[in-house]
């Protein structure tokens, strides 16, 4: 059937054609062989024509097939081309993301490393100004702390038995009895030590000139051993300078009879007034004391403290009163020269405050200005308490820098609130510094002008 061509179906369409001539039905009557012909020739001749439309598709199907084959083989190659540009892309997308954060890494240590050095910058210049004095601080440091024994015991046996001498033997005591003590008994002790500045800072000193404690050496010294003692003070006080001091120190704590805040030791009310300022923690000023102190105030004198659950009493003339660790008790007398027993010093922190002359020079020359210049002793008030209030500013940021710095644990550099803190200081220590030159210059102006009505003041 695939070898028949046009000519010899031209020939047999002569004959297939006549429908009336070609029949199967009539060649069935010959025989069904004819029959059979018949059909098959017929069919042929279809397929003939049949074959003529289809067999050029199907060559363009072999075609179509063999290319879709190759397009198959060409697309399974660029399908394993795609994988493994896909793989290489998410190897790449890791690098990339690990270059990247290697990047954001590098550039977090380089920032840091920038406010590092910023950091480092502002230490550096904020502690230049430190650097001298603190140098020489750390070498002295050593020194120091060898000497501290010596110079603890010396300032304790100061506290505890000087208070009744005067300047002179004060110094004595000091610096010829307890400092070659020291020496002798192979302690190491400083050279002329300053009890004053060993036990004492200025700020606090300047408190106690501005409440009106005078400024000469002895005075300094009775105001540390009023406020360091562990007893009660005993004051000899012929001039009333000690009771003018501890008034204008305890103005806060000090309680009110009457418009009085003082009671005197023959008081019949001494001790209802002993135990409200017991109880309440507030400050007893008693005057009006001779040679003794009446027997009652022994078991306060001594503390002898009792302690119930969370409450604390003594027990006076048996009647439990309540104790507060505020308390405070002065025994003032007006006596020169008091004969006071030993027990009753070993009781109290007897303390000599008899004026000097220099001392009373200056309380008179005070009174002086005040009648004459009343404006310029306020200034010089005003001045001292500036001053004061100044240098106490140095001496908290010092502290505080200081107290910064040997707290850190970790980098210095990495300390934000310390380099915070060292600006902040360095600009306010600027600012005091300021203040106090400018202080001073007004100060030796007042002096000057002071001056002036000391004559007066020697002559009184």
């Amino acid at each position: 059937k695939d070898f028949m061509n046009d000519e010899s179906i031209e020939f047999l369409s002569v004959y297939v054609d006549r429908k009336d001539f070609f029949d199967p039905s009539k060649a069935k009557k010959a025989s069904i062989a004819a029959e059979g012909l018949c059909t098959y020739v017929g069919a042929m001749k279809a397929y003939h024509g049949a074959s003529k439309i289809v067999k050029p598709k199907l060559v363009a199907v072999e075609v179509a097939e063999e290319r879709q084959k190759a397009a198959n083989e060409q697309l399974k190659a660029a399908e394993n081309d795609l994988d493994m540009c896909r793989k290489k892309m998410v190897d790449l997308q890791k690098t990339f993301d690990q270059n990247m954060r290697d990047k954001r890494a590098t550039e977090t240590r380089a920032s840091n490393l920038q406010k590092q050095m910023q950091q480092a910058s502002a230490l550096i210049e904020g502690l230049a100004g430190e650097r001298t004095r603190w140098t020489e601080d750390a070498a002295s440091f050593n020194e120091q702390k060898k000497q501290l024994v010596g110079d603890c015991a010396i300032g304790c046996a100061f506290v505890s038995y000087c208070g009744p001498f005067n300047q002179q033997f004060r110094d004595y005591i000091v610096h010829k009895k307890f400092s070659a003590d020291c020496e002798a008994r192979m302690v190491p002790v400083t050279r002329n030590l300053d009890v004053i500045s060993f036990l004492a800072d200025i700020a606090t000193i300047g408190d106690w000139n501005i409440d009106g404690l005078p400024t000469d050496p002895l005075s300094s010294q009775n105001g540390i051993l009023v406020t360091s003692s562990t007893r009660y003070p005993l004051l000899i006080d012929p001039q009333g300078q000690a009771l003018s001091w501890i008034k204008s120190k305890e103005r806060s704590s000090l309680p009110v009879w009457n418009g009085q805040n003082l009671v005197d030791l023959s008081d019949p009310k001494l001790k209802d007034k002993l135990e409200f300022c017991m109880g309440d923690g507030k400050t007893l000023i008693i005057v009006g004391v001779e040679d003794e102190i009446d027997p009652m105030l022994n078991p306060v004198m001594e503390k002898e403290i009792v302690k119930k659950g969370s409450r604390l009493y003594i027990n006076v003339s048996d009647r439990l009163m309540d104790y507060h660790p505020d308390f405070k008790m002065f025994f003032i007398t007006r006596l020169p020269n008091p004969s006071f027993s030993p027990e009753l010093q070993a009781k109290t922190t007897l303390i000599d405050f008899t004026v000097t002359q220099k001392g009373l020079e200056e309380q008179l020359l005070g009174k002086v200005i005040s009648k004459e210049q009343k404006a310029l002793e306020e200034q010089l008030t005003q001045v001292l308490e500036d001053v004061n209030s100044n240098t106490k500013s140095l001496l908290l940021l010092d502290a505080s820098l200081l107290e910064r710095l040997t707290s850190n644990s970790g980098n210095l550099l990495e300390d934000t609130q310390l380099v915070a803190v060292l600006a902040n200081t360095k600009a306010k220590a600027s600012e005091v510094n300021a203040k106090l030159i400018a202080a001073d210059e007004t100060r030796t102006n007042i002096a000057e002008k002071r001056e002036q009505f000391r004559p007066a003041a020697t002559r009184g």
